[in-house]
């Protein structure tokens, strides 16, 4: 459990267009968090966004990139908002080489920011997991979740972080980046230790995401035979719904 929570973090990702007083206030009245994708943004625009968007400082979850948390700016930067949560997409084979100045940048934000690094990818694992690496938490992307994902399922990498963390005599928080569907799948992870769930997609049939009526049918329509994964390369993986043209695979391209 995360020394700062007293009960595990339940969370749901929403669009950059969907910052509102309506999905603010569903978070607090229900204890979970609203986490706002701006991975697509670099610091600058990241400042300049949520200055606009969010100029009461309402939202302290966000989403973003490894270049962004790169950006000797952004920490400096985002002290002018209201956010405080970073997550932190991390993909290994878009930024190969050495972890080192990463897991460093990660452990200096962190001195002012919580940070949540998602990671799917096992070698970076490893070196988060390590007794000397200054991370805490780690969040786990398995390739049921959305966008680039892992080659693992998330169940394994669960189990690699669980096993990697024990060996290292590591306290380490785990929580779970999208692929949860169900109650049962939740309370599992949750029974046996995770820190938290993020959910991506679960609350898409709810008022508070922005679609029209054509859209929010057919994505009530769509079934796991709806997904193709697309390989773009040696672990490089995206799953996307097949059904070409439709107005449910476009609202997803857009999201």
């Amino acid at each position: 459990m995360l020394a700062e929570e007293q009960v595990p973090i339940i969370a749901f990702v929403w669009r950059p267009g969907e910052i509102s007083p309506p999905v603010s206030e569903m978070a607090q009245r229900t204890g979970s968090r609203a986490i706002f994708d701006l991975s697509t943004m670099g610091a600058e625009a990241l400042h300049s966004f949520l200055q606009k968007a969010d100029p009461v400082g309402h939202v302290s979850d966000i989403k973003i990139s490894a270049s962004a948390l790169m950006n000797p700016s952004v920490g400096r930067l985002l002290k002018e908002t209201g956010a405080r949560n970073l997550w932190v997409e991390c993909q290994s084979h878009f930024s190969p080489g050495d972890s080192s100045a990463f897991l460093q940048r990660l452990r200096t934000l962190s001195e002012e920011f919580r940070c949540f690094p998602i990671v799917g990818d096992v070698p970076l694992l490893a070196a988060m997991v390590k007794e000397d690496s200054g991370i805490g938490r780690i969040v786990l992307k398995g390739c049921e979740a959305a966008g680039f994902v892992s080659g693992e399922t998330t169940l394994v990498l669960y189990s690699t972080a669980k096993e990697m963390s024990h060996a290292s005599a590591k306290s380490l928080d785990v929580l779970i980046w999208g692929g949860i569907s169900t109650p049962e799948a939740a309370a599992a992870f949750l029974s046996t230790g995770a820190a938290g769930i993020v959910f991506e997609s679960v609350h898409w049939l709810t008022d508070l995401v922005v679609m029209d009526d054509p859209q929010r049918q057919q994505l009530a329509r769509l079934r796991m035979d709806s997904i193709v994964l697309v390989v773009l390369g040696l672990q490089v993986r995206c799953p996307l719904f097949n059904k070409v043209f439709s107005l449910a695979l476009i609202f997803t391209w857009r999201v």
